[in-house]
């Protein structure tokens, strides 16, 4: 799926097949159980950490399992790209997230009052504005006015279904007002 991040992940996978067999072995099974899907870049990652935790791996790999996280990371963010569509915990409200391959965020809010009227809210983040932090996706996205933003944080389920569980977190004039539950499910890829 991704030939240059392959490439690195092939090659890291002959250095631990020469120097620790067994754990090449309990790897590669699980890249064949899900080899039919980009699951299997995941499944990867499960079973190294696995088998380092086992103490499988020996020191003269650390240098090979380096470049290969580099590679699962440019994976996990072409993977991540696309527009997702979210529900809120206890509310009508849907949001819409667009992540973009330029690490910017999009995010539209829309509901129905207790008049029945129509709300709509816009959010963009800044360039490069999103991180990595403890496994998470945390972004900052502000509306026109830059008054009140919204702090998105992002749990990406790309192993088995391709789903993010997400905290958004308002805050009005830098005080924070209010925390929302979001389940997002993949709805497409953005449009270049």
């Amino acid at each position: 799926m991704y030939p240059e991040e392959d490439a690195v992940i092939n090659e890291v996978m002959l250095e631990i097949k020469a120097e620790c067999p067994k754990a090449f072995d309990l790897i590669n099974l699980d890249i064949e159980n899900t080899k039919k899907n980009h699951e299997y870049y995941w499944s990867i990652n499960r079973s190294l950490k696995w088998v380092a935790k086992e103490g499988m791996l020996i020191e003269k790999l650390n240098s090979s399992l380096e470049r290969f996280d580099k590679a699962l990371k440019i994976v996990f963010e072409k993977e991540i790209v696309g527009v997702w569509k979210g529900t809120a915990d206890g509310t009508n409200e849907t949001i819409t997230l667009q992540i973009n391959d330029d690490k910017t965020m999009r995010l539209v809010r829309e509901w129905d009052d207790s008049d029945g009227e129509h709300e709509y809210q816009e959010y963009r983040s800044a360039p490069h504005a999103y991180r990595e932090c403890n496994g998470l996706i945390v972004c900052d996205l502000w509306n026109g006015q830059r008054v009140t933003n919204i702090r998105v944080a992002l749990f990406p389920n790309i192993t088995h279904t391709k789903t993010m569980d997400g905290s958004m977190f308002m805050f009005q004039d830098e005080v924070k007002s209010f925390c929302m539950r979001v389940e997002f499910e993949y709805l497409k890829m953005v449009k270049k």
